[in-house]
């Protein structure tokens, strides 16, 4: 890892499966995004722990040659649940689901990073006569 970091959520110097599962993330002036600790950290079903920083890989951000912009500009992070936003401002989470908290439209835990979709309703005023 090189380059400068920004934001940073979680504490890795007590990182112990089980008496402390905690989880870490940052995030790289490149936009990379780095996590380690235990529990669901973005890098798949199978992987539930690190001790040290490893990246997610860009792609899973929706960066690609079509799409450069989609690299990370911030990092947020809750108890068991991450989210990036992108440089073209497209929203992705990841972690655990209790109780839909991801807002993704179902309870399953997402062990993926995974674009937030949005939805705009368009509501036109209406104007309402009372004639008697």
């Amino acid at each position: 890892m090189v380059g400068k970091f920004h934001e940073r959520y979680g504490d890795s110097s007590t990182f112990n499966k089980k008496d402390n599962p905690l989880k870490s993330l940052l995030f790289s002036d490149a936009g990379e995004v780095f996590v380690w600790g235990y529990g669901i950290l973005g890098k798949g079903p199978v992987v539930d722990q690190s001790a040290e920083p490893t990246a997610i890989p860009l792609i899973l951000f929706g960066c690609n040659e079509f799409n450069p912009e989609g690299k990370v500009k911030s990092i947020h992070a809750g108890l068991g649940q991450f989210a990036a936003v992108t440089k073209n401002g497209d929203l992705y989470v990841w972690g655990r689901n209790r109780f839909g908290s991801l807002g993704l439209g179902h309870l399953n835990n997402q062990f993926f990073p995974i674009k937030v979709r949005t939805f705009y309703i368009y509501v036109e005023k209406q104007t309402f006569f009372n004639t008697l």
